[in-house]
């Protein structure tokens, strides 16, 4: 994901960033240290993620989880219910900070 924003921040010509009711339009030829810059973090972060990934697969040989977690469920499900309760909290406090 970060190496789709690191893409798409490098090629993209233009940044337009709503704060309230403003609207602010950022180009890359007025601002060029914006876009060179966020493509790079987010590159960095990509590879540093892509690197922490392959790492943690093939260096440290981690064992499979087990098949069933907390209360016999599924490990895929509590994933799942726990992302979407994440989820769920995060529109409830994007809701209260408008």
């Amino acid at each position: 994901m970060f190496l789709m924003m690191a893409y798409i921040c490098a090629t993209q010509d233009h940044l337009v960033v709503w704060s309230g009711d403003q609207q602010r339009i950022y180009t890359r030829v007025s601002n060029p240290d914006i876009f060179w810059a966020s493509a790079s973090i987010a590159a960095l972060v990509g590879v540093g993620f892509g690197a922490a990934a392959w790492y943690l697969h093939f260096r440290r040989r981690l064992e499979r989880a087990p098949r069933s977690g907390p209360w016999g469920f599924s490990w895929f499900g509590v994933i799942m219910f726990g992302l979407g309760l994440l989820f769920a909290l995060a529109a409830l406090l994007a809701g209260l900070f408008k």
